[in-house]
């Protein structure tokens, strides 16, 4: 499996022939109108400083389906360009509940809504090089198409099941599931542990290097390091999924399903 697998599953929540809301965010016309006149603060798309860039993003991310919410503990390798006292990112609709650098000082945490911009401030300079933030939020998994979402269908059994899906891109929808540098030209690696109910199958962009059941009736998730990607690239699904696969010399094809639809 590849980046490219995220063109299955997002069509996959397509197939489920499900009541799903559409992104609500801009259409082609409107994001061409944008670029005519000018992406200003209030669309969003205003560029970040420039000061810091992401390296790689380490995710370990909870589902709480009961409550249609999500957490995630996320450390973030970035690196400093010029000297600056503060890191601004992208963020929209996240509930971030703690920001500090691995040395263990903590942020002051402030937001542009009009901008989708979070910053991130600290008492004391950040010299050019290697840093880490260290970040606890949380955000809620809406039925749009858009950050975290979820779908729901019918079983093959009858009553009603859900799969959970990402949704990175095209326009600001990256930011409503993590805190990041969400613009293409600044790539990282991501490192995703996924922890969902026991009896749900996870994929990503990546193979699964480890698979672990937890105590409380859970199941964590390892996936492989991506290579360096553009954020909106990131994936992932869980749910009931069957999975077909097939070789092509050494390259293995697979094509997941809902269960029961193989």
């Amino acid at each position: 499996m590849s980046v490219c697998l995220m063109v299955v599953m997002a069509w996959l929540a397509v197939l489920v022939a499900l009541p799903v809301r559409a992104h609500a965010g801009p259409t082609g016309d409107g994001i061409a109108q944008m670029a005519t006149r000018g992406a200003g603060p209030a669309d969003g798309l205003a560029p970040l400083p420039g000061d810091t860039r992401p390296v790689r993003y380490k995710l370990a991310v909870k589902l709480d389906a009961p409550a249609s919410r999500y957490f995630v503990q996320s450390m973030v390798d970035f690196e400093v360009l010029k000297t600056t006292q503060r890191v601004v990112v992208h963020a929209r609709d996240l509930k971030l509940e703690s920001v500090r650098l691995a040395a263990g000082e903590e942020a002051q945490i402030s937001y542009d809504a009009a901008r989708q911009q979070a910053t991130f401030a600290f008492a004391h300079p950040l010299a050019p090089g290697r840093h880490q933030l260290q970040i606890a939020y949380s955000g809620s998994i809406g039925e749009e198409v858009e950050g975290l979402f979820k779908v729901r269908y019918p079983s093959l059994s009858g009553g009603e099941k859900q799969m959970f899906f990402t949704h990175l891109c095209c326009i600001a929808t990256g930011r409503r599931f993590m805190p990041q540098w969400d613009q293409p030209d600044l790539k990282a690696v991501f490192e995703l542990e996924l922890t969902v109910p026991a009896g749900l199958d996870a994929v990503s962009n990546m193979p699964v290097a480890k698979r672990d059941s937890l105590p409380g009736g859970w199941s964590r998730f390892t996936f492989q390091p991506t290579p360096r990607m553009s954020s909106y690239l990131l994936f992932f699904g869980a749910g009931e999924f069957d999975r077909i696969t097939a070789a092509v010399g050494s390259t293995e094809i697979g094509v997941i399903t809902q269960r029961g639809k193989a």
